[in-house]
């Protein structure tokens, strides 16, 4: 009997070998990697041990000069707002906030008070505007039902809400909920913006024209419905009257026919059978959303909370003098040791060179 093993059975057990090895190397390789970052982790500790002296000297010197100097930083205040962005109001509010950011940063507190439109005694005191997106699932329901409204039925079996929340992920900016964040140097000076910020967007022509158009539809929409639930009372009434005229006249016929209307209603015999209790009820809900959307749409900023008028003290400790000079005492310490080293490193590097060559 034959044992010896086939090519095939050969193949396999080079190729399992060969992945084998390949996978070994890979985990080696990572392994190496992370001892070579703690090592040199190791000897960053060591030199700042080896230093210590000079670097505590930084440290100390950084603080006195926090103490005796009278200028340092400011104290910071911030205050947020919460906004909901209709018309594409959002790339203007960004343009703005980056408008206002180069001003202040370019000293140009009169231009910044123009475009506010208050005093430049309080514009002077701003120090930056940001805006965030606000990805919550509440916010992005609402958003993602609006888009539906928007598209054909076909839409809904395409894109599901978490297809729609990853694209709104992806590209922040079409974000329609965005968390405003202003910063000053006073306190009580963000009360002005609330307004300010409103009245901007509300004067941009592109978005007003958008306004205008949405708010038209919605208007046509709004009074189609009044003039169906108008015709619906209308056809009840002249039903009704009938009705009661058949009354007059005959009771048992208006029985008949109250006893068929029943029975059509409860077992849907006939789709064409016109239920106007049914219609009636669909156009209530029609006009309900459209009273809705009208009032979702009504202004291109909607604050869902606003600035307050006096702002908090921002507690982040690279705003403590006491912090922030310590911390470069620290590091311009640390930079004139890494040069002095540096130094003597191509010292030595030329000492070696000369070395080989006069050899």
């Amino acid at each position: 009997m034959n044992n010896q093993p086939q090519p095939e059975e050969i193949d396999i057990l080079q190729f399992f070998n060969a992945v084998g090895k390949f996978f070994k190397s890979i985990f080696n390789g990572i392994k190496n990697a992370i001892l070579s970052v703690f090592h040199l982790f190791l000897d960053f500790l060591l030199y700042l041990k080896k230093n210590y002296l000079y670097l505590g000297a930084g440290v100390l010197l950084g603080l006195l000069f926090s103490f005796f100097s009278t200028s340092g930083k400011k104290e910071l205040y911030i205050s947020k707002a919460l906004v909901h962005t209709n018309y594409q109001s959002q790339f203007l509010l960004q343009e703005l906030f980056d408008s206002f950011n180069y001003m202040i940063k370019n000293h140009k507190t009169d231009l910044l008070a123009g475009e506010l439109g208050i005093d430049e005694e309080t514009a002077k005191h701003f120090v930056h505007f940001e805006m965030e997106p606000v990805n919550n699932d509440v916010y992005l329901i609402e958003e993602y039902d609006n888009y539906l409204r928007t598209k054909d039925t076909v839409v809904y079996q395409f894109m599901e809400f978490k297809d729609f929340k990853r694209e709104m992920l992806k590209n922040p900016e079409i974000n329609t909920y965005w968390e405003l964040s202003v910063k000053a140097n006073q306190p009580g000076v963000f009360g002005v913006l609330n307004r300010a910020l409103k009245n901007m967007i509300e004067q941009d022509k592109g978005i007003a024209k958008r306004q205008k158009n949405l708010s038209m539809a919605l208007e046509t929409i709004k009074e189609k419905n009044l003039q169906s639930l108008q015709d619906i009372d209308t056809m009840r009434a002249i039903f009704n009257k009938v009705y009661l005229e058949l009354a007059q006249k005959d009771p048992s016929v208006v029985s008949s026919i109250v006893v068929s209307k029943i029975q059509n209603i409860t077992n849907e015999v006939e789709e064409t059978d016109y239920n106007l209790f049914d219609e009636r009820m669909i156009t209530l809900i029609n006009l309900e959303n459209s009273v809705l959307r009208l009032n979702k749409f009504a202004d291109p900023l909607v604050y869902l909370s606003s600035f307050t008028t006096t702002g908090k003290k921002e507690e982040s400790i690279l705003y403590n003098k006491y912090v922030l000079s310590a911390l470069l005492g620290f590091l311009l310490v640390l930079f004139i040791l890494f040069a002095i080293d540096f130094n003597r490193y191509l010292n030595r590097y030329k000492q070696s060179k000369q070395a080989k060559t006069t050899s």
